[in-house]
């Protein structure tokens, strides 16, 4: 096995792993947050923070692993992982618990560059579709796993004792990962990675974001304002769901996991056939596809009344992904290959800032009208679908 080889599958196991860990409490804590005294603006207020940490851990993520290589990098997130599950175990107050939560949850935005930086690196252009696709199937094959289990935890221990089982396994989890990863990751730093000398310090580059901004391909910077409105429509209701489904709606902790197992079986089963007919082959329209689901599911989480109702929203919301593979692979290509850690850590760090606020408004609006929320989140993600289809 090439080096090369070496630092994909490794790092395919190793996102394998953290996810698997993450997904057995992380859907479920909104409702966690609720049970331990929390309230609905507490619950927006992790959304929107971690929204926030996302974008902000995305461009930090990219610094580190730009300065110490993806080997070390990953090492130093999942040592991060671990802390905040650390806090998440102990009987705090709700505001130290979203701390808790937002400190694990960061391993997925903070490894986002290294990952996009792998990829970037060992695969060619036409071919990074079909990567991300893989890389999005084993990404998602714990969430198909990981909700089921953590349902059924909560349901024989209560949400409190269930979610802190799943918390505990998965430090245990990350303990493996942190090995998997010292073992098995190529150690030497590529010289590509390295910083140029404007780019040492992560607040110097934020004064120069509009510069950087304006230096972006027109199509990077067309692209970012689609996903922006997209991500809004998601974030104003991403949080809620746990609450909308278990709550509103009165199904059980094991069926809503089942129905997050349904929305990553749906991306699942389309990432082979995406993938591999997208190489070589221009993706726009896929792209184009994503958006719409965006916009569409909202509507249909509004129009459930029972499981079966859900179970076809979920499945929309499974068919978001149809052009996420197509998405990352745009992205990459219009990165100059000597930044693309960077460049990634920039770009999602100016769209989760552009959409911190949405989880607030989404509880905000829920509160009076959960209805209403639903139909704002899906008219913002029309607009976006309707930029990217005439601009593209």
């Amino acid at each position: 096995m090439s080096l090369r080889q070496r630092d994909v599958k490794a790092l395919f196991g190793v996102t394998t792993l953290m996810a698997l860990g993450e997904e057995l409490w992380v859907r479920y804590f909104p409702k966690f947050l609720l049970a331990a005294g929390g309230s609905l603006e507490q619950v927006g207020l992790f959304g929107s923070l971690k929204d926030f940490g996302e974008c902000l851990f995305a461009y930090t993520g990219s610094t580190i692993t730009a300065r110490h290589g993806e080997r070390k990098s990953l090492i130093i997130f999942t040592a991060f992982f671990i802390a905040g599950a650390t806090l998440l175990l102990c009987d705090v107050p709700p505001p130290l618990l979203i701390l808790g939560a937002l400190a694990t949850t960061a391993w997925s935005s903070l490894s986002l560059p290294a990952t996009f930086s792998v990829l970037g690196k060992n695969v060619t252009p036409k071919d990074l579709p079909w990567a991300f696709a893989i890389q999005s199937i084993i990404r998602r094959i714990p969430i198909v796993i990981g909700p089921i289990l953590g349902g059924w935890l909560i349901e024989r221990s209560g949400i409190q004792g269930g979610t802190r089982i799943g918390v505990a396994i998965s430090m245990l989890v990350a303990g493996i990962g942190c090995i998997f990863t010292a073992k098995f990751f190529t150690p030497k730093l590529p010289e590509s990675t390295a910083l140029s000398p404007e780019s040492k310090s992560i607040i110097a580059d934020i004064f120069h974001m509009p510069t950087r901004f304006k230096s972006l391909d027109p199509r990077l910077r067309s692209l970012l304002v689609s996903d922006v409105l997209a991500r809004w429509c998601d974030g104003l209701v991403r949080n809620l769901l746990v609450v909308h489904i278990t709550m509103k709606l009165g199904l059980s902790a094991t069926q809503f996991g089942i129905l997050i197992a349904i929305q990553m079986g749906v991306s699942i089963a389309l990432y082979i056939p995406v993938g591999l007919w997208s190489k070589g082959k221009e993706t726009a329209s896929l792209v184009q596809t994503t958006f719409f689901m965006f916009a569409i599911f909202p509507l249909a989480i509004a129009y459930s009344s029972s499981f079966y109702t859900a179970v076809f929203a979920f499945a929309v919301a499974g068919l978001r992904e149809i052009g996420e593979p197509a998405r990352k692979a745009l992205i990459t290509n219009l990165l100059p290959i000597n930044n693309q850690a960077s460049g990634v850590g920039f770009y999602y760090f100016l769209r989760g800032l552009m959409v911190l606020l949405a989880p607030i408004v989404g509880a905000a609006v829920y509160r009076y009208s959960s209805e209403g929320c639903f139909y704002m989140a899906s008219t913002i993600g029309t607009i976006g679908f309707i930029l990217n289809r005439f601009r593209t």
